[in-house]
């Protein structure tokens, strides 16, 4: 796996993706430019490993912005190339700008970076075809991440000053970042199941895992307007996860429903099981809709995974499974991932909840 990885960063067609980043930077006439031409440079510098044209895109007072990307570079390379389950053919990305506000010499620009890898698994890395591929047997996978970018113009030419983003436990934090000054979801407190919360009809329902994995793939960046978005809370993981068990056929209950009140989500009404990982966790467990286990080589389609990012007993995260077997592939909201490797971070404890297709 390893020298795979290592064969596709000298291939041909890395120098072909930094060259058309160095084609988009060469064309920078406007902050919002500055800032797509300096996403998609940052993507080739990971498959290139040449990130010292990165500097040219930052203030010199930008030091501790500068050092970050450079060091980036180099650990998520070595992620990579340590974790991820196959050969790698390319690295883009494609950013998305919101807004840009332009005042003088100032600017800020706010914008969506979906970088997307093209690879194809090793020959023993997944027994079923569920997840589509490509022509020549390559899978595509996305992260996307948010940037707060601020700019200046010195000398009639666009500079970053700072860049506020956070990529998720595993991968990297710019020193810019701030976090939420508090978390709504914290003050959810744990809801005892009580007998009469679960309806006796529940026997007549059926979990198809796939419709789950597909709803995922469908809202894993486009977030579904129907429910309200717990990111500026505290995290959207749950919720996503929520909406894909439920797209997939698993029935609301007392203690685990989100309730749309009308055409605004602003007076809608939601459990602690449903927004909260652990509480989702413990839900499906108490209720017997599924049951935990640890042996990540029995990950099936529809399953769920949660995430001990410290080790201290808490889960922090949790995603849906949408590609089963020992290298299953997961989506993910808070972070947004689409079909990423489960274990796309080297430092967590894990834990694993099978859906059961029926009662």
């Amino acid at each position: 796996m390893k020298k795979g990885f290592l064969t596709a960063l000298v291939a041909g067609a890395v120098l072909a993706s930094a060259g058309t980043a160095g084609s988009a930077s060469a064309a920078v006439t406007t902050p919002a430019d500055l800032v797509k031409a300096t996403l998609a440079d940052r993507s080739a510098a990971l498959q290139d490993g040449n990130s010292v044209a990165l500097d040219a895109h930052y203030l010199a007072s930008a030091s501790k912005l500068k050092a970050h990307e450079q060091q980036r570079v180099q650990k998520l390379r070595k992620q990579l190339q340590d974790t991820w389950p196959g050969k790698i053919i390319s690295i883009t990305s494609t950013p998305k700008v919101a807004s840009t506000d332009v005042t003088g010499n100032s600017a800020t620009v706010k914008a969506y970076d979906e970088m997307e890898i093209v690879w194809i698994p090793t020959q023993d890395a997944y027994t079923e075809t569920i997840v589509a591929k490509g022509p020549n047997g390559e899978i595509t996978s996305k992260f996307g991440t948010w940037h707060d970018v601020a700019l200046a113009n010195v000398g009639g030419k666009w500079l970053i000053t700072s860049d506020s983003y956070d990529e998720g436990p595993g991968l990297t934090k710019s020193p810019d970042f701030v976090a939420p000054k508090s978390s709504t979801l914290d003050s959810y407190e744990p809801q005892a199941l009580t007998p009469g919360t679960q309806p006796q009809t529940l026997y007549t329902w059926t979990y198809n895992h796939q419709a789950a994995a597909n709803y995922a793939d469908a809202y894993w960046s486009s977030y579904n307007g129907s429910y309200k978005n717990f990111n500026p809370v505290g995290g959207d993981c749950a919720n996503f996860v929520s909406q894909s068990l439920r797209a997939g056929g698993q029935p609301d209950d007392g203690s685990w429903y989100y309730r749309n009140a009308g055409g605004s989500t602003a007076d809608d009404a939601w459990t602690y099981a449903w927004v909260n990982n652990q509480g989702l966790r413990d839900w499906a467990r108490n209720t017997s809709r599924g049951i935990t286990y640890s042996d990540y080589s029995q990950l099936m389609v529809g399953d769920i995974v949660n995430y001990d990012w410290d080790w201290n007993g808490t889960y922090d995260h949790v995603t849906i499974v949408v590609q089963a077997g020992a290298n299953a592939l997961i989506d993910s909201h808070n972070n947004d991932r689409y079909h990423v490797p489960y274990n796309y971070s080297s430092s967590q404890g894990m834990s694993f909840t099978h859906l059961y297709t029926w009662p």
